[in-house]
C-alpha cells in the first residue's frame, strides 16, 4: 500500500490504458482496483493486466507501517536488538531510523521484507491479495517515466543497502490525534509491548494534546516499528528531468531495474544527480548509462 496518493496513481494508470508499456506488464490494457483505497490488509493495490501489483511511493515513505512489539515476537527476530534501539531512541534521542544491517544478515532481512511487503499483514495474517510486482511512483504521477515496475528481487537489490531502514515511531496516549492516541493505548494495554512503553515524553512530543490528556507528569511514550524507504533524489522534479534527458539522449527500452541503477550510479559518481543534457558532464552520464544497459546484475 502506498500513502494517500494511491487513488491518483491508479487514476493515471486508468487514463493511460492502451497508451503506455510497463516493465513486466507489457502494453497496459486493463486496470482494476483491489479492495478499499489505503486498506493495510491488502498487499496488492491494483491489478495491471491481471497481475497483482503493490504501489509504493518512494519519497520518505513506509514499506511496512507501525508494527507492534507483539507482532515482531512472532517473526523469530532478535527482539532484544529491537528493545535496545527503542531504549536508545527514548533515553538518548538516537535517530529513529536504524540500519537493518546491525540487526540481521542480508538473506534474513530479504526474507522478512518480502513477507511483509508482498504476502502478510502482521495482525491479520496472510493477505487475501498478495502482490507479485512492485510499482514505484512519486507523490503525483505525471509521466510514464515517473513509474518503475520491479519484481521483489530487483527492488531489494536496488534499494536495500542504502535506502531502507527500520524506523521506530513514537506515539503518546492522550495526544490530540485520536487515531495515534488510540494506537498508543492499545500498545499500553498489551503486556507483550511493555518494553516499548516509557514514562515521560521523549522527542518533541505530539503537535497538540487532547483536552482530557493526563497531566504532564503522568504522560507516557509508546513505540511501534516501521520499515522506511527513502529516495536517492530529494526532489522528484530533478529525477523526472534526469529520466527525460536520458530518453531524449536515446536511452530507452530498458527495464526499471537498470534505469534505477543508472540513477544511483550517477548520484554516487558525481555526489548529486546531473540531470541536464546541456551539462558538460552529460557525456560521462551517458557512458555510465550505456555500461549499465549492456550488463545485467
Amino acid at each position: 500500500m502506498t500513502r494517500g496518493n494511491e487513488k491518483q496513481v491508479i487514476e493515471w494508470l486508468q487514463e493511460n490504458c492502451g497508451k503506455v508499456m510497463l516493465p513486466h506488464i507489457g502494453v497496459l490494457t486493463h486496470v482494476e482496483t483491489i479492495g478499499k483505497v489505503n486498506d493495510n490488509r491488502k498487499k496488492a493495490d491494483v491489478l495491471l493486466n491481471g497481475i497483482p501489483v503493490s504501489l509504493k511511493q518512494v519519497e520518505s515513505s513506509f514499506l511496512y507501517n507501525k508494527g507492534f512489539r507483539s507482532d515482531f515476537l512472532n517473526l523469530g527476530v532478535d527482539i532484544q536488538w529491537f528493545d535496545n534501539q527503542v531504549k536508545d531512541i527514548h533515553y538518548i534521542d538516537k535517530n529513529r531510523n536504524v540500519s537493518w544491517q546491525t540487526a540481521m544478515d542480508r538473506p534474513r532481512f530479504q526474507s522478512l521484507l518480502r513477507m511483509l511487503m508482498m504476502d502478510i499483514n502482521l495482525k491479520q495474517g496472510i493477505s487475501k491479495h498478495p502482490a507479485e510486482l512492485i510499482l514505484t511512483h512519486p507523490g503525483v504521477t505525471k509521466h510514464v517515466i515517473d513509474i518503475c515496475v520491479y519484481n521483489f528481487k530487483e527492488f531489494f537489490d536496488i534499494f536495500a543497502n542504502d535506502w531502507i531502514t527500520f524506523a521506530f515511531i513514537r506515539h503518546w496516549p492522550g495526544q490530540e490525534d485520536k487515531t495515534e492516541s488510540d494506537r498508543a493505548y492499545r500498545i499500553l494495554n498489551e503486556p507483550k509491548c511493555q518494553p516499548w512503553v516509557f514514562d515521560g515524553v521523549s522527542g518533541k512530543g505530539p503537535k497538540n494534546w487532547a483536552k482530557n490528556a493526563l497531566p504532564p507528569d503522568k504522560r507516557q511514550t509508546c513505540f511501534t516499528c516501521s520499515i522506511a524507504i527513502d529516495s536517492p533524489v530529494k526532489r522528484w522534479e530533478n529525477l523526472r528531468e534526469f529520466r527525460l534527458s536520458l530518453l531524449n539522449s536515446g536511452f530507452f527500452g530498458v527495464d526499471s531495474e537498470k534505469l534505477e541503477r543508472v540513477t544511483h550510479e550517477v548520484k554516487q559518481h558525481f555526489g548529486y544527480l546531473v540531470s541536464a543534457q546541456e551539462d558538460k558532464r552529460w557525456m560521462e552520464v551517458l557512458k555510465i548509462a550505456n555500461q549499465i544497459a549492456s550488463t545485467s546484475l
